[in-house]
């Protein structure tokens, strides 16, 4: 019996190795510096920003501010607000901030659903990508400036790293954390045909 617990045990050891050292060794390769492809066509293209909305009073108007900052041909976004059964004064913040509102006319049960009408609304524009943002984020300056030099290099995909304002210890946990997340588990395991995803900087409240 003992004998038969022991090899038990030395089985389940080697698999235990055997799949550590998986993760070590695609974490390592994850760390690695991945080569850009080069455009020397430069265009600056046309971001259409979406920010799916429901009673984000208190904080769509500094999203809002800092997007009307960025560092980016003013005519070559534009910023949307989508409306999904809001109460409060949303819609209101939206339209003092001179930006486009798109009022949700299905029903809408999740964040998916306002997406899904917003680009059946926006289809036949001439946009070259789209940008979704959460109500309570802030967007560093150049945002739009490394996306568009992203897509020039034929890149269809690019998630943007998320920092908290709150510089306290959980201020600097959270950022790791996702760090560790995108870095070691996202890009080991997926395999895309477009590339690979960019990194951006976004603040979050």
């Amino acid at each position: 019996m003992t004998t038969i617990l022991l090899s038990l045990l030395y089985v389940l050891l080697i698999i235990v190795t055997v799949y550590n050292l998986y993760f070590l060794v695609t974490s390592i390769s994850a760390f690695k510096k991945k080569k850009l492809n080069t455009n020397n066509n430069y265009k600056q293209n046309f971001f259409s920003i979406l920010i799916p909305a429901r009673n984000e009073e208190d904080v769509i108007g500094n999203l809002l501010k800092s997007l009307k900052k960025l560092n980016y041909d003013k005519n070559k976004y534009e910023i949307n607000v989508v409306l999904n059964n809001c109460t409060d004064n949303t819609y209101n913040i939206a339209k003092n901030e001179n930006v486009s509102v798109i009022k949700c006319k299905n029903k809408i049960t999740s964040k998916g659903d306002a997406l899904k009408e917003a680009f059946n609304t926006l289809k036949d524009r001439d946009i070259d990508a789209y940008v979704i943002f959460d109500s309570d984020n802030i967007v560093d300056s150049d945002f739009l400036k490394y996306m568009n030099e992203s897509l020039n290099n034929g890149y269809k995909v690019a998630q943007g790293f998320r920092e908290l304002k709150n510089k306290k210890i959980i201020g600097y946990l959270i950022p790791m954390h996702y760090i560790i997340i995108f870095k070691i588990y996202f890009l080991m395991n997926l395999e895309i045909s477009v590339n690979h995803l960019h990194l951006l900087m976004v603040q979050v409240l």
